[in-house]
């Protein structure tokens, strides 16, 4: 690629005095740099410790130690590692390791005289180099270094340039017919041209991207509109992020990653993000999967859902009077029915004693003869004898029983059919109270007796009897303070994690990141902003 206008656009600076900075820009960098021990360094202000000069537009950095910030891996360390800096976290705190003073950096400017370098304390800065020739291109004219400074220097008249085309000892080579008669090669950023017999080159907009670009480097090749390329920055060509819970963007040219706030939904090796960049399993015992019962609580252990199961035959407060057993736990979390020999049935009668054995209800008949009532006895067989009417009978009438007298003075029951519900309910408990044929209550699971949701992100579940409330998938549509779940109950205007541009904005301090900013033209800074586990829009970065 030809550097000749590039080295007239050095002459043209030194001839009106320009500063530094100035030539920084021709050379292609887009950040402003100052003049630092005979080079350019960048101009952001000095950092806490030893006592900095501050750049052209920083201010110098205080004396003394910063305090000590705790750490458990490099990316909690605040701050952003860069080609001379680099966050470290050594012994549970954060410090920087800059590279050594004369490190140079991949990206360099070809054909300046000068190498970008570490300064040792974390910066840029330019150093003399003449072995970074001004290569143009130009047969017709030296490439010099001298003392850092690039010439372009024309040969003497008369010297061959390519076939029978001779230079004219002002740079120029001369005789052309056509474009392909000049000497050099047509690129992306430059292309030969004859002129009335004088070959010289046609050179695309300077910013122009060329074809040639490396995928998340934060940075873009473009021509510079003298037939070379630049590196400039590109905060819009950020890296793939490693995990659901880190976004990845850029700063300065320099890859950044920011850690999602703790709390936000994520996939892939867990389902909520941990606010150091993993995607987890659980933070807290209600984000996992499941339901707590009697006999089972979650827990979140180092990030891990697992379960606390009650002691094996501590009893649960769901019972069913008079069936001989009693509901347990069983040390797994589940529950089970054990003997009870203290649940008696409550169906007895006087002259039919209810008692339990192994579980089992047992009625045994007293002797015939025992009095059962007024002029009634009992017949030997558990019946009271003599009655006129179901109510002259001993017992009471229940959803699941009711007297009976029969038309030979013999009281009875009449049983309701096994599975019929009782009119006392529990709603939303996922279970159902029925008769059991024998005149007693069983209670049975009812998956249908849905339980009531604490909210709009939350789903309401009967399974096997138990009742639950967990929440709704992350991305279900809500209508109360929002219009979308979070996944943690929480019904908000975006969903975590997502990310979206700021643009628009017409403050000083955006639009001076920007390639053009009119007072009167919204201009957009590349900039995004990331919704919070809150379910709401957080700030731009």
């Amino acid at each position: 690629m030809s550097l000749r206008s590039w080295a007239l656009g050095v002459v043209v600076l030194a001839a009106v005095g320009s500063s530094a900075a100035a030539c920084a820009q021709v050379l292609g960098f887009d950040k402003p740099y100052v003049e630092r021990d005979g080079g350019l360094s960048s101009s952001s202000g000095g950092t806490g410790g030893d006592a900095g000069t501050g750049g052209a537009t920083g201010s110098g950095g205080a004396g003394g130690t910063a305090p000590a910030v705790a750490c458990t891996t490099v990316s909690s360390c605040p701050g952003q590692d860069t080609e001379c800096s680099q966050r470290v976290c050594t012994g549970g705190f954060c410090s920087v390791s800059n590279a050594a003073a004369g490190t140079a950096i991949p990206t360099q400017t070809s054909g300046n005289c000068q190498k970008l370098v570490c300064d040792g304390h974390g910066a840029l800065t330019l150093i003399v180099d003449d072995t970074n020739l001004p290569v143009d291109g130009n047969p017709c004219t030296s490439d010099v270094c001298t003392a850092g400074v690039p010439s372009n220097p024309p040969v003497k008249p008369g010297s061959t340039c390519g076939g029978k085309l001779t230079c004219d000892g002002q740079g120029h080579c001369t005789g052309c017919v056509s474009p392909a008669d000049c000497p050099g090669m047509d690129d992306e950023c430059e292309a030969r041209s004859c002129t009335s017999g004088v070959c010289g080159f046609l050179y695309t907009a300077a910013g122009t991207a060329v074809m040639m670009q490396t995928t998340g480097d934060c940075k873009k090749n473009v021509c510079n509109g003298m037939g070379a390329v630049s590196v400039i920055f590109d905060n819009s060509d950020a890296p793939a992020s490693p995990s659901a819970c880190i976004l990845e963007g850029c700063s300065m040219g320099s890859p950044t990653q920011t850690n999602t706030a703790a709390g936000a939904a994520c996939t892939g090796t867990g389902t909520v993000c941990n606010g150091s960049g993993a995607c987890v399993a659980c933070l807290v015992p209600t984000s996992c999967p499941g339901a707590d019962t009697e006999c089972q609580t979650r827990t979140c252990t180092g990030n891990a859902c697992g379960f606390a199961y009650q002691m094996s035959g501590t009893a649960v407060s769901t019972q069913t009077p008079g069936n001989c057993e009693k509901n347990v736990c069983n040390g797994t979390g589940g529950i089970t029915a054990v003997a009870d020999g203290s649940n008696v049935p409550t169906n007895g009668t006087v002259c039919d004693i209810a008692s339990c054995s192994l579980g089992m209800p047992v009625y045994t008949p007293v002797a015939s003869g025992t009095s059962c009532g007024t002029m009634k006895t009992c017949d030997g067989a558990g019946n009271c004898t003599g009655c006129t009417a179901p109510t002259d009978c001993p017992g009471t009438d229940t959803d699941c029983q009711t007297r009976t007298c029969s038309t030979s003075g013999v009281c009875g029951f009449a049983y309701t059919a096994s599975g019929t519900a009782t009119s006392s309910q529990t709603a939303g408990d996922c279970k159902q109270n029925v008769c059991n044929g024998t005149g007693g209550v069983s209670v049975v699971a009812d998956d249908t007796d849905l339980p009531t949701a604490p909210g709009p992100c939350f789903s309401a579940v009967c399974t096997a009897g138990v009742a639950s409330t967990p929440p709704k998938a992350a991305g279900a549509a809500c209508s109360t303070g929002g219009t979308v779940c979070n996944g943690a109950g929480v019904c908000g205007v975006c969903l975590p994690g997502a990310t979206r541009a700021c643009c628009g904005s017409t403050s000083s301090a955006c639009c001076g990141g920007c390639d053009t900013c009119l007072p009167i033209t919204p201009c957009c800074c590349s900039t995004v902003e990331a919704c919070e586990a809150t379910g709401e829009w957080g700030s731009c970065y």
